[in-house]
């Protein structure tokens, strides 16, 4: 099921990204929400810019990455409170559906 915009379903998780931006000096961590194979949601007040190519890295529990990869800012959400604010990102490769059913609740 998609809402019309997606070609791929997303699914809710709760799962922590490592993000390298030019919004920061460094990398900083934040919250994904929801993903699919090709993009997740990142509930964030720190905002890259649209369009922005980033670097990340999904991180366990113990902060170990599982996988790496770079995804674009393709949808900024910034125009809500700030517990809502995030940005939607597209990877550049897909994400293998083994991992993804380990990411996803």
């Amino acid at each position: 099921m998609t809402d019309g915009k997606r070609s791929h379903v997303r699914r809710p998780c709760s799962f922590s990204m490592r993000i390298y931006s030019s919004l920061k000096g460094g990398a900083y961590s934040v919250a994904v929400t929801d993903i699919s194979e090709a993009g997740a949601f990142i509930k964030t007040s720190h905002l890259p810019q649209h369009g922005e190519t980033i670097s990340f890295e999904l991180i366990d529990q113990g902060f170990k990455p599982v996988y790496m990869g770079s995804a674009v800012v393709r949808r900024l959400k910034n125009k809500v409170s700030r517990p809502e604010a995030g940005f939607g990102i597209q990877f550049d490769r897909k994400i293998d559906s083994g991992l993804l059913d380990n990411i996803a609740n």
